[in-house]
Formats: structure tokens, sequence, C-alpha cells
């Protein structure tokens, strides 16, 4: 993914001891788009990997949220501004035959702006 213009990665300063199946990926909106056109042309695709945008991914985790009842008490600019240009990709779904080579492949066609 670093060689595809457009999308980055979050980097792990640690080395992980979980295995986590939704991989955050990070747009320049400026060259692929917002989040919900890339989501779009990965449907049109027909590339499975990627996931719809229904739950924030920093201020508003999950983790926090539902199994702790924190919720915050006030703006994050910062971070909702991160989520609203961050998109998922689900691992699961890269399992299945090719779909890691034809996710990359999409990922390359919204980089060049070749996508249908």
């Amino acid at each position: 993914l670093k060689d595809i213009e457009g999308f980055d990665t979050f980097a792990c300063p640690l080395p992980a001891e979980r295995v986590y199946w939704r991989v955050p990926l990070r747009l320049t909106t400026e060259r692929v788009g917002t989040a919900d056109s890339v989501i779009n042309r990965f449907h049109r695709s027909g590339c499975p990997v990627i996931m719809e945008k229904s739950r924030r991914l920093v201020h508003q985790h999950n983790a926090i949220t539902d199994f702790y009842g924190v919720r915050a008490k006030g703006p994050f600019p910062v971070s909702e501004q991160m989520t609203k240009d961050t998109v998922l990709l689900n691992a699961f779904s890269f399992i299945h035959d090719n779909a890691a080579e034809r996710a990359l492949e999409t990922l390359r066609a919204i980089s060049l702006g070749t996508a249908k």
C-alpha cells in the first residue's frame, strides 16, 4: 500500500499482540476523493474488502462506548476529520481467492483515476 499514492496505513510503533480484522486506511482526499466515493468504487469493482462507514474509529471507539458506556463530552475536531478521511479494509475478506490482489488493483485504479 505504501507505493500507491492517495492511501496511507497507520503506523504501529510496537509489535502487535492481537490480530485486528479491520485495517484502517487513511485517504488523501485531494487525490482519491471522499471516503464514500472510494467505498462506492470498491463496491462497483466487485472487490469485497472495504467496509461501510458506520462507526467512529477514534474518539467513539466501540470498546470504550459499547463496553464501558463512556461518551465524549466535547468536540474532537482532529479525530473527527481523521475518521472522515479513513476507510476500513476487512481483513477476513483477504482470505478469499485473489482478494488481496484485487484490492491492490482497485486501490491503484482509484489512485490513477481509472476506477469505474
